[in-house]
């Protein structure tokens, strides 16, 4: 059993969110062993990220994020997260295959999957917009007020990529809801609290389409999300298997007595597959289990405690990188991704040849190291923290830095390890017309990597960001412990529901929660005259307008564009009548 503490939009509040785990921890007697963030984390690493970031300059605040990645403080549980749409996208970028941001915080790059003590997660950043979602990753510092959005948007090679996953996911993480959730949780109680839902979720708009694909396909055990600022509880039950569930959670943001966090007692899988020595898969269910590693013994003797606490690559999200390569698109041109040519579809699935010769590869050794490297001046404010008055002089310094061009577009050290490896592209590189690893290069800064340790930290002096501050009290913590047993206190004779919550089987239609129709990518879009601001809270999120589709029907044993579909109108008379 693992215990595990899950988290909205974060924005930025760390010190808060360790403080309420540490308190919640005292009370329980437990310890919190992994928190996971769904999005809105916000890296940021000194005031020249601010100008990456979407929002007003007015709401500029520099957060907790710089004294972890000064090291002034080491975050005191691993943290993995997802990027939400308010980021430190230039940072981010660095990372697009996940990374390390700073000691024992995790970035899962534009969609990736890690292991921890046997649970397999799984997880994509960013929203969806209809208009860049069939792009390449054409964005880069610095950006302009267009990219600056367009940058965090959820990409079509993104969703390709989970969905040749073939075995088992635990937990999947996502900043926006899969559409059509809302129908298998207390929707009533949604629009209740939300009442500028309504229209979207009667006309089955609200949430992203390609999550939804996901969600049907993968069928998770547990989706966690954020995004919409709600707490909302529900249950898929999955026609293929019958006997397979997804526990879905949204959490609100991190504010005092707000549901932004959750505790959660997690089982590993029953049926992991393992590698042998030769690197063959075995195990009872060897062809559709999780390749569980954390067990592969290393040359190290390590403690099993020690060993339970390291995060690890996942074998099969590594072969599906390398066989996608190949589809890896940084320009504004629509991707053409298989099946939208007229050719003949073949799956991009790991194979067992696939995972031995990444087996072979990491010699099976799949922890990941802690190769974190500091890119960029860490910050050193004047003042201990900074409030809403200063904004406009931190908005000041943000600019002016931002100008004398103090943070360049970089090439990340750990994402050039990783191409090395796998000889895959590296976005960053070939965007500053480089190649994509330099082994020299990498082999150099190994052996010089002792001396250049505080190559990183710059003084005032010289990066105009004001002295070092002292260790900042803490916030008062959430009060208690939110309880997903009460959350939907209105059934009571609910049998074999999650969370206290009513279990709603799903629609006896083929479409919904296990799809067909799919279509092609869409036409290319003029972007250039589609706005694209972000909902603030209190206003209306902006409609999805699905287009079209066209006949074609999927074949589980081979690949797919997940796309938007429509869901049977059925759904939609329900919600009304409910």
């Amino acid at each position: 059993m693992v215990r595990v503490c899950v988290v909205g939009c974060l924005h930025g509040q760390l010190d808060r969110v360790y403080a309420d785990i540490e308190m919640m921890d005292r009370e329980a007697g437990m310890k919190t062993e992994l928190v996971l963030c769904c999005g809105d984390f916000q890296a940021v690493r000194n005031p020249v990220d601010l100008q990456s970031l979407s929002v007003p300059p007015k709401y500029y605040e520099m957060g907790d994020f710089y004294r972890y990645y000064s090291e002034e403080v080491i975050a005191p549980i691993l943290t993995v997260f997802v990027g939400g749409n308010h980021e430190a996208s230039n940072y981010l970028q660095e990372l697009p295959y996940g990374g390390w941001v700073a000691p024992n915080i995790w970035y899962m790059g534009y969609a990736g999957v890690v292991q921890f003590a046997g649970l397999r997660i799984g997880g994509f950043s960013g929203i969806y917009k209809v208009h860049d979602y069939c792009l390449g990753h054409f964005e880069h510092p610095p950006y302009n007020e267009a990219t600056k959005r367009s940058v965090y948007h959820l990409r079509s090679l993104e969703v390709f990529r989970l969905g040749q996953i073939s075995r088992r996911l635990d937990i999947m993480l996502s900043h926006d809801w899969p559409r059509g959730i809302y129908h298998y949780g207390d929707t009533q109680r949604l629009l209740m609290r939300k009442r500028h839902f309504r229209a979207e979720v009667e006309a089955n708009t609200l949430g992203s389409p390609p999550a939804e694909q996901l969600l049907c396909r993968l069928r998770p055990r547990f989706w966690f999300a954020a995004h919409l600022h709600c707490k909302f509880a529900a249950v898929v039950q999955h026609r293929d298997p019958p006997d397979r569930q997804t526990k879905f959670l949204a959490l609100d943001k991190c504010l005092p007595s707000r549901d932004y966090l959750q505790f959660l007692d997690i089982e590993p899988d029953p049926s992991p597959a393992a590698f042998d020595t030769e690197g063959n898969v075995v195990g009872a269910d060897a062809e559709h289990g999780p390749i569980i590693v954390t067990n592969i013994a290393t040359e190290e003797e390590e403690e099993e405690e020690d060993a339970k606490k390291k995060l690890f690559i996942d074998p099969e999200w590594m072969c599906i990188l390398q066989s996608t390569n190949q589809f890896l698109s940084l320009t504004q041109i629509p991707c053409m991704l298989p099946g939208q040519d007229g050719k003949p579809i073949r799956s991009y699935s790991a194979t067992a040849d696939d995972l031995k010769s990444i087996y072979e590869t990491f010699g099976g050794i799949f922890s990941l190291p802690h190769n974190f490297e500091r890119t960029a001046p860490i910050y050193k404010p004047e003042d201990t923290s900074y409030r809403r008055r200063d904004n406009q002089k931190l908005a000041k310094l943000a600019e002016v830095d931002a100008r004398n061009q103090k943070q360049a577009f970089f090439s990340n050290p750990q994402t050039e390890l990783l191409c090395a490896m796998l000889e895959l592209t590296n976005p960053n590189a070939a965007l500053m017309g480089k190649a994509s690893y330099n082994l020299s290069e990498m082999t150099s800064r190994i052996m010089t990597k002792d001396e250049d340790d505080g190559d990183g930290v710059v003084s005032s002096d010289e990066d105009g960001f004001g002295p070092s501050p002292s260790k900042s009290s803490r916030t008062i913590p959430n009060p208690e412990e939110i309880n997903l047993d009460d959350v939907y206190e209105h059934d009571p004779g609910s049998v074999g529901g999650v969370y206290g919550s009513e279990t709603l089987e799903a629609p006896m239609n083929d479409n919904e929660y296990n799809p067909e129709p799919v279509v092609k990518n869409p036409e290319v879009i003029d972007i250039d005259g589609l706005d694209d601001e972000e909902v603030e809270e209190n206003e209306e999120p902006e409609a999805y307008e699905p287009h079209s589709l066209t006949g074609c029907r999927i074949d589980p044993g081979v690949t797919y564009n997940p796309q938007p579909m429509n869901l049977n109108e059925s759904i939609v008379e329900r919600s009304k009548t409910k």
